[in-house]
């Protein structure tokens, strides 16, 4: 029969932000003290954008704006055209038989 020993994976207690054993607590209270009594106060540094990703980033947005600019607007509710194709097959006229029963289309 093996011997089951428990093994502590994970985190160190002390790195955890409430240390939930009393030695923990102690070696938190004891690193406030010294921080408290040296002054280090530690401000967050804000992270920088790097100015190549800034360029990029407004070259693309001038890009999407030009394209939304130039797009032809397209009217999918428009009618098709109306004239009766003499080279339809008996399938392409039923579809749009269909189309014109159904109100999509009329015929010429």
């Amino acid at each position: 029969m093996a011997l089951q020993l428990p093994l502590r994976l994970g985190k160190p207690v002390w790195n955890t932000k409430r240390p939930t054993t009393r030695r923990g607590r102690a070696f938190r209270a004891h690193i406030a003290a010294v921080v408290k009594a040296v002054g280090l106060r530690v401000e967050p540094v804000a992270k920088s954008i790097p100015q190549w990703w800034k360029d990029a980033q407004s070259r693309a947005r001038a890009f999407r704006q030009a394209v939304r600019a130039d797009l032809i607007e397209l009217d999918f509710a428009k009618q098709l055209p109306t004239e009766k194709k003499e080279g339809m097959n008996a399938y392409r006229r039923m579809v749009w038989q269909n189309r014109v029963n159904r109100g999509e289309a009329a015929w010429a």
